[in-house]
């Protein structure tokens, strides 16, 4: 979570997402926490978000599959990746 990832983009967009999806859920799972706080108080201040959105934070590498795996859709909110 930190300015490049852009979490707070990546967090209206999926508000935007339960407008015609209320079922949906969002899941970050991350490594960097620079701007997790902001991140959770936007979260807590919206009642759709608080419902529908988990913050897992750093997993170890071998058990993304299992995110990955029980995702419909991945996003990834980075402005700029130094390798794809």
């Amino acid at each position: 979570m930190n300015e490049n990832k852009d979490p707070l983009t990546v967090s209206r967009g999926f508000a935007a997402i339960l407008e015609r999806h209320p079922d949906a859920t969002l899941t970050f799972v991350y490594g960097s926490a620079d701007l997790e706080e902001g991140v959770q108080t936007a979260i807590d201040r919206s009642t759709n978000l608080r419902a529908r959105v988990t913050t897992v934070g750093a997993v170890p590498h071998e058990d993304l599959g299992r995110f990955y795996g029980a995702s419909d859709v991945f996003v990834l909110g980075s402005h700029a990746e130094g390798r794809g």
